[in-house]
């Protein structure tokens, strides 16, 4: 028996990561402003929030995933000395978050990458949104799907609570494949 979807690295996590490198100096600053922390929402190995925390080197990352990924994601963070100073690693389960849970919420910032892909995540990931974040927070999601049923369930609940706009494909980014990318804006 598999680990778990936790312990996989993900298309989506590899697109949101080219993403990041392929965008301007100033398109990071207004994404995360200087001195602040962005959240990983279902890290997993890392690969998306340590890219995260590379390209946006003014700020610090919260990465977080169910406890029994932790271990992984921990020694995956220590593998990587340029960034470590500046990631925390904390559990999170979408079904019982609480403000208390996320060290720095509201996060300016909250990247997912492939994080709902059955009907029984979306209104937990969608409850974990709105603790990690706060009017004006920033969501770069992204996301392949798996099922229209799924996406019918959880893009309007998205943009009950957020602006949702399509991310363009940047010059010189890899092709996206299947994988669709959104920044989101909380509403007030």
């Amino acid at each position: 028996m598999g680990r778990g979807t936790g312990w996989a690295v993900w298309d989506a996590s590899v697109t949101l990561a080219h993403w990041l490198q392929h965008i301007s100096v100033e398109q990071r600053l207004q994404l995360l402003p200087p001195g602040k922390a962005f959240l990983e929402l279902g890290s997993g190995t890392g690969i998306a929030g340590l890219s995260a925390a590379a390209c946006l080197d003014q700020g610090y990352a919260h990465l977080s995933d169910l406890p029994s990924v932790l271990p992984a994601l921990r020694h995956n963070v220590q593998l990587n000395p340029a960034v470590s100073s500046r990631v925390s690693v904390v559990p999170c389960d979408w079904e019982s978050v609480g403000r208390e849970a996320l060290p720095a919420a509201p996060y300016a910032l909250v990247i997912a990458a492939d994080c709902v892909w059955l009907e029984a995540l979306v209104q937990p990931f969608i409850n974990a949104l709105l603790t990690a974040t706060g009017p004006k927070s920033k969501v770069l999601l992204a996301h392949q799907c798996r099922s229209q049923r799924v996406d019918d369930a959880f893009f309007p609940r998205l943009a009950a609570a957020f602006k949702v706009e399509p991310v363009s494909q940047r010059p010189g980014e890899p092709e996206r494949g299947a994988i669709d990318l959104y920044l989101c804006e909380r509403l007030e």
